[in-house]
């Protein structure tokens, strides 16, 4: 049964993850593929990101797109797969870095950059009110996906963290639930799982992992050029 923590956006509790991508090439030789255990206070740290916190507006939406454009905008979006096994406590991942990290080399795919929205975020926000979703895009065949969302004012929202705001940047969730469907939630604080399946932690390091066991989370992030 899948466990449900806090008031969730009901509207994206939807769809299963299917995922492919592998990391290659010069993003592939800087980033580890060994297997890698953080905790969700070093997965999302909002601690590492107080500084900038400070920095941002006091209206909490102008906080959100001021975020928004450092995550979405200030750091470049590199297209590689991601490997993340959630458990009640911890990721267990491949091609996953700190978000401090992430923010320092200055570019990252889909995890990377939702891993540093989140953390700026959960600086102003309750850890009910923001997490990193992890799930499918629903969009041109893009398939397993992360991005963020936030309530703001009681109404949860989309922030697609591979991109700045656009125009009219407030995306209802409850809008969005054909395109985005979550399979996880998580924070620093805790982890919300859909389908428990997807989110059983593999406690062993050296287990050999097998590539067709549906609940290994390939994440293949979304294309810049094709989001709506």
């Amino acid at each position: 049964m899948a466990k449900h923590w806090g008031d969730l956006p009901l509207a994206l509790q939807l769809g299963s993850l299917a995922c492919a991508g592998v990391a290659s090439g010069v993003i592939a030789s800087s980033l580890s593929n060994r297997w890698l255990y953080y905790d969700l206070s070093a997965f999302i740290n909002p601690e590492a990101f107080s500084d900038i916190a400070a920095q941002l507006p006091a209206n909490e939406q102008d906080y959100i797109l001021a975020a928004w454009e450092m995550a979405g905008e200030d750091l470049d979006y590199r297209l590689y797969g991601s490997v993340l096994y959630f458990g009640e406590d911890k990721v267990q991942c491949k091609s996953v870095s700190r978000p401090a990290k992430v923010f320092n080399r200055g570019w990252g795919n889909c995890v990377a950059k939702s891993q540093v929205l989140t953390s700026i975020l959960r600086n102003r926000f309750s850890p009910s009110d923001t997490y990193l979703a992890v799930g499918t895009l629903a969009q041109d065949g893009i398939g397993g996906h992360a991005w963020v969302t936030v309530r703001s004012e009681g109404v949860w929202y989309v922030l697609e963290s591979t991109l700045p705001p656009p125009d009219q940047p407030w995306l209802p969730a409850a809008k969005l639930s054909h395109v985005y469907s979550c399979e996880a939630y998580v924070n620093d604080t805790g982890l919300v799982c859909m389908d428990e399946e997807v989110c059983k932690l593999i406690h062993h390091a050296n287990l050999i992992v097998d590539r067709k066991d549906p609940r290994q989370l390939l994440c293949k992030c979304l294309n810049p050029h094709h989001m709506i």
